[in-house]
């Protein structure tokens, strides 16, 4: 088979697209739609990436350094070895990239860990910390915007869970673009692999000899998303193309969709916005969460 692009030979083959494509097609695919995305959005100025030491957010990373300043920002979420093992991959990775990295150890300086919760709540606290962290962490070092490695399965998986459970006010905020609000203290958020699959990610990141994070974190198996993830894998055996389309036709529909923005006001304890007198972070390092 020839290579779609360059009509040479082939040689991979991207399975969800049903596309043919050689190495450096492959690496010029990717490039091209995260340019293509920093033009649509106008995205400019230096851009803090969160990374956790995967395939995904390492790509995210890789990929935006070719056409934008950027800095990374890793978690250390106090999750034993797995969280030592993806604190080395990011500093390793930044080191030879010559990209600056803040690192925080969200246990020490915070005294909180989703370990310290039930495995049916430490999915849900871990996203809690992640986004209060990245943010405000952002906002206080002069970054507008924030870059996520979330993917076309991520983004799909979202949309569904969000469906399932009613939460259309947070499905419809599901979009590769968030301006910033900083009289807010809110930073704008982006995510420019959101039409990439988690496949390409992997594919990218081993042709470019990036090492990443091969293990899961074990309380990822007891989150919902990640049983969607595993029912969409499924059924691309028969719909290749199916978390694609489920992305392309929401953010179609969520074009004519005016979610109504939540009221917000100041946090009593860290003067960062929240719908309530104490943000959940708070609450959390207080220990008014168990």
């Amino acid at each position: 088979m020839k290579c779609k692009f360059c009509g040479k030979k082939a040689e991979f083959f991207l399975r969800q697209r049903k596309l043919y494509v050689c190495k450096a097609d492959f690496f010029n695919f990717l490039e091209r739609k995260v340019e293509r995305f920093i033009k649509k959005y106008r995205v400019k100025g230096k851009i803090l990436v969160a990374i956790s030491g995967g395939k995904d957010s390492l790509a995210c990373l890789s990929l935006l350094s070719r056409f934008l300043k950027v800095s990374a920002l890793h978690l250390n979420l106090g999750l034993g070895e797995f969280s030592k093992e993806s604190q080395r991959i990011c500093k390793e990775f930044c080191k030879k990239e010559g990209i600056d990295l803040i690192l925080v150890n969200v246990k020490e300086e915070f005294k909180v860990s989703p370990k310290n919760f039930s495995r049916k709540k430490a999915c849900s606290i871990c996203g809690v910390i992640k986004r209060y962290l990245t943010n405000r962490i952002a906002f206080e070092n002069g970054f507008k915007i924030v870059a996520t490695g979330h993917t076309a399965d991520d983004l799909a998986s979202m949309i569904i869970l969000n469906f399932l459970s009613g939460n259309f006010d947070l499905l419809f905020r599901l979009k590769p673009y968030t301006e910033p609000s900083l009289d807010l203290k809110l930073v704008g958020k982006i995510k420019p692999l959101y039409n990439v699959l988690e496949e390409e990610t992997e594919f990218f990141c081993k042709l470019k000899g990036i090492e990443f994070v091969s293990v899961k974190c074990k309380f990822e198996r007891y989150a919902s998303q990640t049983k969607i993830k595993e029912i969409l894998n499924d059924l691309t055996k028969d719909l290749p193309q199916i978390k694609l389309q489920i992305v392309s036709n929401f953010l179609n529909l969520a074009k004519n969709v005016k979610p109504e923005k939540p009221k917000l006001k100041f946090c009593k304890i860290c003067g960062y916005p929240t719908i309530r007198d104490v943000c959940r972070f708070c609450k959390l390092v207080k220990g008014y969460e168990n």
